[in-house]
């Protein structure tokens, strides 16, 4: 993953206008310098840089909104625009490493499920396919439109409204704040509004995700771990004891809401680490970005068991979406890693693949889907398994203290 690239010339009593130009500067073209990599598509780390370049833009773009969107009437669709393109790469990206985890699934299970992992990676070269394309128009439309040099060109109208209108008239300084609103040109504004940003959002991890993790504590009390969670894993064995009771306790939104929260946590505490008043924030991201990883991990499980599940149908209707497992047969919340239209060509296919599977060997197809269904069930539990014995109640707790001072 690519470094940030520093913002410089931050001050302690900054204003919130003057970090808002500064930063948008540099995270705009941060981005920019991944983008025509990220299309030519020969190297998958180039996509991801640039997809980790875009994640950085709109979490400075989603800090400073409301200095922005006084600015100037385009914010908006500028926003917008990406959030498309991220999208877009995000969805590509995601197929890479489904397939990836899909050909590392292949070498561990039996033939009969084998073939099941053959079917998934059809579907997933498929859906890639579709992602090429929408990646390709985002691009296109992204550049016709100079996206990034109208980001570059608003920072430098905002650098130049916080620093050539001080001393030069009373009446530029009032057009200023005017236009800004007298927050943003306030000395001091950029460390009130950033660490006020930082407590709202570890404020929403603790009121709506630490309960959570007080279930999931209790839920993996008889989990493997340390040495017989290793154990397990290297045995390959069939049933993980206990980890099938924890794997469908842990419930899904849960778990995706618990990822998401993370990440836009992290947007925020990654600017104020930026800063000269974020220094306690530095050693928190990289434990936060391991969770989100890991978090992430399970996600990917879960996606998987929900296409299998929809193989051992024989529908095609919750392809890439993980299932509720509170309701049975409802999709957990949009992922927002997979757009409907390029679900749908590998849901049809899927279908026929089904079809096809049972005229000639249905037992044996069953059999493939079961299997390879309990192996990542499996999985699944020894990732909540990891997730409990690294990142405890208490523990966690500790970091979002950390951050609250």
């Amino acid at each position: 993953m690519a470094k940030a690239h520093a913002v410089r010339g931050l001050r302690a009593d900054g204003t919130l206008a003057d970090f808002a130009a500064r930063t948008l500067i540099v995270r705009a073209a941060e981005a920019e310098a991944f983008a025509d990599a990220a299309a030519d598509r020969s190297d998958p780390e180039d996509l991801h840089s640039f997809r980790v370049g875009l994640r950085r833009l709109r979490g400075a773009m989603s800090t400073y909104a409301e200095v922005f969107s006084r600015l100037s009437p385009e914010w908006d669709e500028l926003s917008l625009q990406v959030k498309t393109v991220f999208q877009a790469t995000s969805a590509l990206r995601d197929c890479d490493v489904g397939a990836q985890r899909l050909m590392d699934l292949q070498a561990e299970v039996s033939d009969e499920a084998a073939l099941v992992v053959t079917s998934l990676l059809r579907q997933c070269a498929q859906r890639a396919a579709v992602a090429e394309l929408l990646v390709d128009g985002a691009l296109g439309k992204f550049h016709t439109q100079d996206v990034f040099g109208r980001l570059s060109r608003m920072g430098g109208q905002l650098s130049f409204l916080t620093t050539a209108t001080v001393g030069v008239s009373a009446q530029a300084e009032k057009n200023a704040r005017l236009l800004l609103g007298k927050k943003a040109l306030r000395a001091g504004s950029a460390r009130k509004s950033l660490l006020g940003q930082l407590q709202r959002r570890v404020g929403k991890v603790e009121k709506r995700l630490l309960p959570f993790l007080n279930d999931l504590d209790d839920d993996l009390d008889e989990a493997p771990s340390g040495k017989d969670a290793e154990k397990a894993t290297k045995k390959k064995a069939k049933s993980v004891p206990g980890a099938l009771s924890f794997a469908r306790a842990a419930h899904t939104e849960d778990l995706h809401d618990l990822r998401i929260e993370i990440k836009k946590l992290r947007y925020v505490g990654e600017l104020v680490a930026d800063t000269p008043f974020g220094a306690h924030v530095v050693g928190v991201l990289p434990e936060l970005q391991r969770m989100q990883d890991l978090l992430g991990d399970i996600h990917d499980v879960d996606v998987l068991l929900a296409d299998i599940k929809t193989l051992m149908e024989g529908t095609g209707e919750t392809l890439g979406k993980p299932e509720n497992p509170d309701k049975p047969g409802e999709e957990a919340g949009n992922t927002g890693t997979r757009k409907d239209c390029a679900q749908k060509p590998a849901a049809h296919t899927a279908h026929q693949q089904v079809a096809e599977h049972a005229s000639g060997n249905e037992s044996s197809w069953s059999r493939g889907c079961a299997a390879l269904q309990a192996t990542l069930q499996d999985q699944r539990g020894l990732l909540l398994a990891k997730l409990e014995r690294k990142w405890p109640v208490k523990r966690f707790q500790g970091l979002l203290e950390v951050l609250k001072c």
